[in-house]
């Protein structure tokens, strides 16, 4: 026969976490509480945010009135604006630019513009006619400025001269800005006559 003194000794049971009941879930401060918005975005947040929204939204655009299309002359700055669409082009020297603002906030590949220029020309000889294509493409990054007497110039996009000894060229081109939602587009088209 065996005798133990002294107490005996219980068994271990594994010890189990209570979780807390719904009553006993800490409470949230004010500080870490979540906005109420179903943006998920709290009044003082938003209120801090609507200038970069607004900017956002409103995307690539026009630095200013007329700074995108056809102006007289090749230089950096637009001599006289001709327009979107200008017509027969006068004998001289043009130029397809873009003098844009994009939005300060930037997605990670940066702010997109493309450019293209679609052009069928036809030559006429004494004895024969000919229709040939041209098309040029080319993107551009373009930023933010903050100055406030031009904006993101791209200048000249494309030279012109009229008229030409190739032929007559009938031209479009488009002027594409990335978006965020949808595009902007600029569309144009000219026309080079024969010399």
């Amino acid at each position: 026969m065996i005798w133990a003194c002294g107490d005996a000794e219980k068994p271990e049971t594994p010890t189990v976490e209570e979780k807390p009941t719904s009553n006993d879930a800490p409470k949230m401060s004010k500080s870490n509480k979540a906005p109420d918005s179903s943006s998920g975005v709290s009044e003082a947040e938003l209120k801090l945010l609507e200038p970069f929204l607004s900017d956002l939204r409103e995307g690539i655009r026009e630095f200013s009135p007329n700074s995108v299309g056809i102006c007289e002359g090749q230089s950096k700055s637009c001599e006289t604006f001709v327009g979107l669409d200008a017509g027969e082009l006068a004998e001289g020297k043009y130029m397809i630019r873009g003098d844009f603002q994009a939005p300060k906030l930037k997605p990670e590949s940066g702010w997109t513009i493309k450019f293209a220029v679609d052009c069928e020309i036809t030559k006429v000889s004494k004895n024969s006619t000919s229709t040939t294509t041209k098309n040029y493409a080319k993107e551009y990054t373009i930023n933010h400025v903050n100055r406030t007497e031009y904006g993101y110039r791209l200048s000249p996009l494309y030279n012109i001269e009229s008229p030409s000894s190739s032929g007559t060229h009938k031209c479009s081109w488009s002027i594409t800005g990335a978006n965020l939602d949808e595009p902007v587009v600029w569309k144009g088209s000219y026309t080079i006559p024969q010399k």
